[in-house]
């Protein structure tokens, strides 16, 4: 299989009508860590952003093949972030509460890693079934009593649930659909696993956020969608499912929790929210080429911001490590310059990532509980949108003197 391609239609509408908006250059795949200083060696791939201008979405304009990004060596763990874990608790306490699941209920996750999620649904006694492409991880949810299939999600997955378990209750999926190529065929084979009165809970990221705040690091190879809320609603509506509720939650920065059921089956009242989200993105002209311009203009001036501010740094002889070593964190770098120049080194709490180096920059990641031994005069927090939980699981890095540099959606100095 050629490694990516160029995607000449709509993934959602199938309009040829995309329009070239912004290019954050070429890159190595984020989570592309190395054992050695090699990554100067990594294949890079164009990271180019396109809109459609028949329903205004938005995605990349090259696919870069899913084997290479998701299924050797990934390393993203969902339990590693304590922020993560209790969202996913309070995630299943909510809706096993609001929709009576019970122990004869079966909950399905796409996208599953290592189980965080599904163990929540377990201790509610609840059957559940993990799926994800990453070997090594599925490899850990089935180690932790979470029976997860090591495959993408697709006819011959949803055909061996169907003989194993039956039918769910429950399809549910955090941070996984903008991950996915034919997104249809998804929907598709949710509904023939679903039950005639099954719901699909699923979240992704809010680019409404991603605008607003200059999170534009969220931007990245594993992501190929980059969604609103109108443009999904009326292509589910158009696979026969309806959106009978929406809210916007805090992770990654700010993401859409979807509800829908099989338009067939349908009994539930829709939500006042589904319809004030539609008319609140129409008066945000989200429709509008013009409010993805304005994003690029202002991403020209934050990037000057904090190189200006960097530089300074090291002119005077401080040093910078960075802290998080999240897949985003190679966009940003790439996009701001960033190099073993500028960042010493980077912390990083998820042990999978420690001693290797980012791709792009050959800086080399160590473990975060390090970070008073070394005392860097500052720290950069690429993982910005766990600011709050690193500043705090770290006040004694403060009192000694350090500093964070929280980088978006403007450079923050945070200090004692």
């Amino acid at each position: 299989m050629r490694s990516f391609y160029k995607k000449k239609i709509c993934r959602l509408c199938k309009s040829a009508d995309l329009e070239f908006i912004l290019s954050l250059g070429k890159t190595p795949p984020g989570n592309s860590l190395t054992s050695k200083k090699t990554s100067h060696k990594l294949k890079k791939f164009p990271l180019d952003l396109y809109f459609c201008n028949n329903c205004s979405h938005s995605q990349l304009g090259h696919v870069v093949d899913k084997s290479y990004l998701f299924q050797d060596n990934y390393t993203y763990l969902s339990s590693v972030s304590k922020d993560f874990v209790n969202h996913f608790r309070d995630y299943a306490s909510n809706v096993v509460k609001r929709f009576g699941f019970n122990n004869s209920s079966l909950i399905v996750d796409i996208g599953s890693n290592d189980g965080t999620c599904l163990s929540f649904f377990k201790k509610k006694r609840c059957k559940v079934v993990g799926v994800d492409p990453a070997k090594n991880i599925a490899k850990i949810a089935n180690s932790n009593g979470i029976y997860t299939y090591p495959n993408f999600f697709d006819k011959n997955i949803v055909n061996k649930i169907l003989t194993q378990f039956g039918k769910a209750s429950l399809i549910t999926s955090h941070n996984c659909f903008a991950h996915i190529d034919n997104l249809r065929d998804i929907f598709i084979q949710s509904k023939k696993l679903l039950l005639n009165n099954g719901i699909i809970i699923f979240e992704v990221g809010y680019f409404s956020e991603v605008i607003k705040n200059y999170w534009f690091d969220t931007i990245y190879h594993e992501h190929l969608d980059y969604h609103m809320f109108s443009p999904l609603e009326k292509f589910l509506k158009g696979i026969d499912l309806i959106v009978f509720d929406v809210e916007i939650v805090k992770p990654q920065g700010g993401s859409l929790r979807i509800y829908c059921k099989k338009k067939d089956n349908y009994n539930l009242n829709i939500s006042n929210r589904v319809n004030n989200l539609i008319k609140k993105e129409n008066s945000e002209n989200i429709n509008k080429r013009k409010y993805y311009l304005n994003f690029k203009s202002n991403l020209q001036n934050i990037r000057s911001l904090l190189k200006k501010q960097l530089i300074e740094i090291t002119d005077k002889g401080k040093t910078i490590y960075a802290y998080g070593a999240p897949t985003k964190a190679t966009t940003l770098m790439n996009y701001f310059n960033l190099d073993d120049k500028i960042i010493k080194f980077i912390f990083e709490d998820n042990s999978l990532k420690v001693n290797k180096y980012m791709p792009n920059s050959n800086i080399k990641i160590i473990s975060s509980k390090f970070i008073n031994k070394h005392m860097p005069d500052y720290v950069l927090i690429l993982a910005w949108n766990f600011t709050k939980s690193i500043v705090k699981n770290h006040g004694l890095y403060l009192k000694r003197g350090g500093k964070f540099i929280k980088p978006l959606p403007y450079p923050q100095i945070i200090s004692k």
